[in-house]
């Protein structure tokens, strides 16, 4: 998934993740907007707890974040990303991820 900032705002392409047996059970965000990176702990945060995501999203690097997603559950997760401009402005959004319950 993309995440880029556009007027002062998150965008992520596509709004609604979708996260199909093909997609190996990891669904990364890459932030493309230079002067942006994602915070070391909690860019990628679940509104409501699932056993489809067993592990919180980790920060590889300022510009990219993954989460594990068992994909055993059909079903659309809110989720909130957060990046913080190179002047510490924290800007977040609500997009979601929809499984299709085809995991492992």
């Amino acid at each position: 998934m993309d995440v880029s900032v556009k007027d002062g705002k998150i965008v992520c392409d596509p709004e609604l993740a979708p996260v199909t047996a093909a997609s190996k059970n990891l669904v990364s965000f890459r932030l493309t907007t230079p002067g942006y990176a994602f915070p070391s702990k909690g860019a990628v945060v679940l509104r409501q707890p699932s056993p489809d995501f067993p592990d919180p999203a980790v920060t590889v690097g300022p510009d990219t974040v993954t989460l594990r997603d068992l994909n055993q559950t059909k079903g659309v997760y809110a989720y909130t990303v957060k990046v913080v401009s190179a002047g510490g402005e924290e800007l977040q959004h609500d997009p979601g991820i929809g499984n299709d319950g085809g995991g492992p």
